[in-house]
This record gives structure tokens, C-alpha cells and sequence, in this order.
């Protein structure tokens, strides 16, 4: 769940909605500037709180208070959605180990896919040289694995879609 707290008076709701009090001397937590040293012990506070209720839960307790929160979702969350069903937003991209939905961009027609899904590391030596890296500095992060080399995808014929020849 998203919670967030963007002035003093909000601050002092959420406390107040999560009996924070109990927890945290909030006398001392007055200022965004007197938290930030605090924010791991908030951080910490406000989480042994919500374990105790669903979202769904905090979301019908707290938003009417006007606190900014919301639930998380995981992608396979949104394209479960009734609203993402409802609003036919939903098309799926060719891949090379088989199609990947995804919710269209707004304003495209989600029965028309135009792209097709990149591979694992298809563009990474491509990505890399337009973040202005060398090829020296390429090939020592391919190497140390903190990217995937490119490999060619069935989509080009066996020529990788960023090679650099």
C-alpha cells in the first residue's frame, strides 16, 4: 500500500488515524526537516501498524480523512483489473519466447500491436552506447554480468538489433 505525507498537516493526521502517538514521540517530529533524521523509525512505526488490516481496509479508514494512499499493484494485478478489462485497454506484443500483454499507450489501438517485445539483453550494447558509454565500458559491464549481453533475435534474422559494425 502507497501512503504518503506531503506537509506537516497531513503528518499530524496520520499520526492521529494510526495511532502513531503510541509509538513515536511525534512532539519531536513537528517539521519534514525534523522526520527525515526520524524516517526509518516512521518507516518502521507506520509498518508494524498496517500489517494488522487488509489494504483495502486502510484505504476505507484513512482516505476519507483525506490521507494520500492507495493500493500497490503488481502488473499481473493491473492486467487482471476490471477496469483495465473494462476500458479494452489490454494487447499483447510478439516476443521471442512467445506473446507479452501489455496495456496499450493512450490513443493507440490496443488490437494493433506495432512493435514487438525485446529479448533479454537484445539492446542492451545499443541502450548502453546511447547513455554514451564506449564499447570498452560495455563489454566490462557485460562481463562483470551487470547486463545481459545482446543476443540476436529470431525477429532479425540472427543480427542483433543494435549491433555497432
Amino acid at each position: 500500500m502507497m501512503l504518503s505525507c506531503i506537509n506537516d498537516r497531513m503528518f499530524t493526521t496520520i499520526c492521529d488515524a494510526l495511532n502513531l502517538h503510541e509509538q513515536l514521540d511525534v512532539t519531536v517530529l513537528g517539521s519534514a526537516t525534523e522526520r527525515i533524521a526520524y524516517a526509518s523509525d516512521i518507516d518502521s512505526a507506520i509498518a508494524r501498524i498496517l500489517v494488522r488490516r487488509t489494504t483495502q481496509e486502510w484505504i476505507d479508514r484513512l482516505a476519507p480523512q483525506g490521507i494520500l494512499c492507495g493500493p500497490v499493484h503488481s502488473y499481473r494485478d493491473v492486467l487482471a483489473s476490471p477496469v483495465v478489462q473494462e476500458a479494452k485497454v489490454l494487447t499483447e506484443l510478439a516476443g521471442p519466447t512467445g506473446s507479452v500483454p501489455v496495456v496499450a499507450l493512450p490513443g493507440s489501438r490496443p488490437d494493433v500491436a506495432s512493435v514487438q517485445a525485446p529479448g533479454s539483453g537484445e539492446h542492451s550494447e545499443t541502450i548502453l552506447a546511447e547513455l554514451g558509454y564506449t564499447d570498452a565500458e560495455a563489454a566490462a559491464l557485460i562481463a562483470a554480468r551487470a547486463v545481459l549481453p545482446e543476443r540476436p533475435s529470431p525477429a532479425t534474422n540472427g543480427v542483433p538489433s543494435g549491433s555497432r559494425q
